[in-house]
């Protein structure tokens, strides 16, 4: 996988201010701001997005864990989306018993004990006989 791959950015949902964390975040700036704004620009806002004339305290409810709790409505998703894949190209075998055919932790290893290689009695004594 190409590292480009894994790095993709999200662009299903472009209108980032219908969420309610953008909105509460709007309503958060500062006041001058809000008051430089025309307020009889004949512009029917929704009743979430009235602007705040005067400065609020922060209550509980929009500052416990960012809003994620209280939020209602949808919740973005992550705008840059990363994908992490572990491949086992390495399995983790045994290479002692392998090579002895003998492990001191028998059942409780936690490796893998691979007898692909060993062979059976009669594979031995066909080879034995092929070689005389």
């Amino acid at each position: 996988m190409d590292t480009a791959d894994t790095r993709r950015s999200n662009a299903r949902e472009s209108d980032f201010s219908i969420f309610p964390y953008n909105c509460r975040e709007r309503k958060k700036s500062p006041v001058s701001k809000r008051i430089k704004k025309k307020l009889g620009d004949k512009i029917f806002r929704p009743i979430n997005n009235y602007q705040e004339l005067y400065g609020k305290k922060d209550t509980v409810k929009e500052s416990a864990s960012s809003g994620l709790v209280c939020n209602k409505g949808r919740i973005r998703a992550p705008a840059h989306l990363h994908a992490s894949v572990r491949d086992n190209n390495q399995p983790k075998i045994r290479t002692f018993y392998k090579s002895k055919g003998y492990c001191g932790f028998d059942d409780s290893c936690k490796f893998l004990h691979d007898s692909s290689d060993n062979k059976y009695e009669w594979q031995h004594k066909q080879e034995w006989n092929v070689q005389s």
